[in-house]
């Protein structure tokens, strides 16, 4: 009897994730579509990330080709090449603009949170390959002169830091042809492009619990009255867990900072051992009218470098502005330009430390 012939051993499957040709079982490669294009690879790899480089018309039909051949990047092919080019000395490739409409121009990096955005931003940037070069507006006309020179100079990567209240229309900027982000929940008066910003919602909770670690029963909060700021927010979500009797209803306030009439009031009536603010001017206030920190009250800040105590909320800005800059090269990488249909908001949580404003209670 002739011997029976085994069954051919089926070949592996690739990974998920790489499809392979259905004749040959190779992994579907830019190479592949090249050849099937009659195109360079890079045109290929150019296409499949959009990019304006190559004509839409032929992006469209690459694109077609690699649907209809299989093709899926491979995500640790990926991971080696962008590891590969970050170990080089990268070139500077592009600026990337950060705009400044305070006046004087210098205010905006006094606060020194905003300072740390900066630093963290042009580091970050140069491990990239950009650079980041401030440029300075005043008006509409400021602003549409900088749309002319972003234009000459093939400028189309912009950060945008808080920016004060003020008259610039910021409309009038084509933000379809840029790839934006902006900093913070204060910067209502700009379009909702996506955004990088410390997480204050969790650091309202994280300094509530702290404060009671230390021993205070009686947390208020003094805060603007304002839904561009979550700190509120945060602050009612942590005293819910306390006792009715030890809640502190928050004082609020509308204008640039709470009047001294008002704080009086709110402390004859609310009694606080201790305050939560985002305020920097609540320890002045609290001087005047003869309240000593901590002996009579302790105090705690959401920005222990701009907030004039030292116990409170490390806000991590270096790591915002870092983050920043990673946000905007993904932008532009996927060629994602103008004001988004749903804008990414990347909370930075903060460190709490400690201080002599909110001391250990006996």
């Amino acid at each position: 009897m002739p011997p029976q012939k085994k069954p051919p051993v089926p070949s592996p499957s690739p990974p998920d994730g790489l499809p392979e040709d259905v004749e040959t079982g190779a992994r579907i490669t830019l190479r592949d579509i090249a050849r099937e294009m009659k195109v360079t690879a890079m045109t290929v790899s150019l296409a499949l990330r959009d990019n304006p480089r190559v004509s839409k018309a032929l992006r469209e039909d690459i694109q077609q080709k690699a649907r209809e051949m299989g093709y899926r990047s491979d995500p640790m092919l990926s991971a080696l090449s962008s590891l590969r080019h970050r170990k080089k000395q990268r070139p500077i490739q592009a600026t990337l603009a950060w705009i400044n409409s305070w006046r004087p121009p210098e205010k905006l990096r006094q606060y020194l949170e905003f300072d740390l955005y900066w630093q963290g931003a042009v580091q970050a940037a140069e491990k990239l390959g950009y650079r980041v070069e401030e440029f300075i507006v005043a008006d509409d006309v400021s602003l549409k002169k900088l749309e002319k020179i972003f234009r000459a100079r093939n400028i189309y990567g912009v950060l945008l830091p808080p920016q004060p209240l003020g008259s610039i229309n910021w409309t009038i900027v084509p933000w379809d042809s840029l790839h934006t982000v902006r900093f913070g929940y204060g910067n209502y008066q700009l379009p909702d492009f996506h955004m990088v910003t410390s997480d204050q919602n969790a650091n309202a909770v994280l300094a509530f619990s702290e404060v009671q670690r230390k021993g205070y029963r009686r947390i208020g909060f003094v805060g603007g009255k304002s839904n561009r700021r979550l700190f509120l927010s945060g602050f009612l979500q942590a005293q819910i867990a306390v006792p009715p009797s030890e809640r502190v209803q928050p004082l609020l306030y509308e204008t640039a900072s709470p009047s001294v009439i008002d704080l009086v009031a709110w402390c004859k009536k609310e009694r606080p051992d201790a305050i939560l603010s985002d305020a920097p001017e609540v320890a002045d206030l609290l001087a005047q009218i003869g309240l000593k920190i901590p002996d009579d009250v302790a105090v705690a800040t959401f920005s222990t470098l701009d907030g004039h105590v030292n116990a409170g909320i490390y806000q991590n800005s270096r790591e915002i502005g870092r983050i920043a800059i990673f946000l905007l090269h993904s932008l532009i990488l996927d060629n994602a330009r103008g004001i988004p249909t749903l804008p990414r908001k990347v909370a930075i949580p903060g460190t709490w430390v400690d201080g002599s404003s909110l001391p250990e209670r006996a």
